[in-house]
């Protein structure tokens, strides 16, 4: 056997190894490349609502940070490339809008309308004592009323990354619905799952119910950063999100768990 000839064999193909695998602008910010089966070609629907002067930058070492610039070009010469080696992944932001068929209702909903409490044998639950004691739940969402009567007792500071304030000033029905199913204290109108739970609001769409997909990711590692463990998204999204895809996977590491509709999910996944 020639040994050098296959020590030489083997060489030659890790450095076409090596040279299939280089990173580039173009793989790391597929959405700026345009080609026929590339993976952003391949989300047509997630491209409408894309914000063309924002992007959002997944870094090698797994923070996330949102950046801005004149156009994608731009931004490939002037960002991309010379950060190319710590960049993991480049996508466009892009625009999140509350479902135009959601119900919006404030917390206090009609006696009557407890069938999912029902449904899920509520008061057994609450029977045993198990009331959700020491939970903390974030509600990335629209900006909940932290006035409400049955919720003012259960709310902690969040923060709104919408006026980056730490209350938003417009309260939206949608956030304060869910709130309410979540932790609407006992002697009102709606039976909360978990009335002795803490709720924490980190709103990052405003009272029209649209915000950023980087807000939305932003405000998950804000709510897992300030100790809640349990962080509610009732709203659909743009799909195939690398950035998503990493912030759900990394709070779920740190034993986070991040609730979010089913078929969202699977889209995203």
């Amino acid at each position: 056997m020639d040994v050098k000839r296959l020590i030489g064999g083997v060489t030659l193909l890790l450095l076409l190894a090596a040279c299939d695998n280089k990173k580039t602008s173009q793989t790391v910010f597929p959405g700026n490349n345009q080609k026929n089966g590339s993976t952003e070609v391949s989300c047509q629907q997630a491209k409408i609502n894309n914000i063309p002067t924002r992007f959002i930058v997944t870094w090698e070492d797994g923070h996330i940070s949102v950046e801005k610039s004149e156009n994608s070009d731009l931004f490939v010469d002037h960002f991309v490339e010379p950060n190319l080696q710590a960049i993991h992944h480049v996508e466009y932001d892009r625009w999140i809008y509350l479902d135009d068929q959601t119900v919006q209702t404030s917390a206090t909903t009609t006696p009557d309308n407890d069938w999912g409490q029902r449904t899920i044998q509520l008061d057994a639950v609450h029977a045993q004592g198990v009331k959700g004691q020491g939970i903390l739940v974030a509600i990335v969402d629209t900006p909940v009323d932290y006035t409400h009567p049955q919720l003012k007792n259960r709310m902690v500071p969040g923060w709104d990354f919408v006026t980056n304030t730490a209350q938003a000033t417009a309260p939206h029905e949608h956030a304060t619905h869910i709130a309410g199913v979540i932790a609407a204290e006992e002697g009102g109108q709606v039976k909360g799952l978990a009335p002795q739970s803490q709720v924490m609001g980190v709103s990052f769409m405003d009272a029209s119910g649209s915000g950023a997909l980087s807000g939305a990711v932003l405000a998950m590692n804000y709510a897992a950063d300030h100790g809640a463990k349990v962080i509610n998204n009732s709203w659909g999204g743009p799909l195939c999100s690398e950035a998503m895809r990493t912030s759900m996977k990394a709070l779920s590491d740190k034993g986070v768990c991040s609730w979010w509709p089913q078929e969202t999910m699977g889209s995203i996944f």
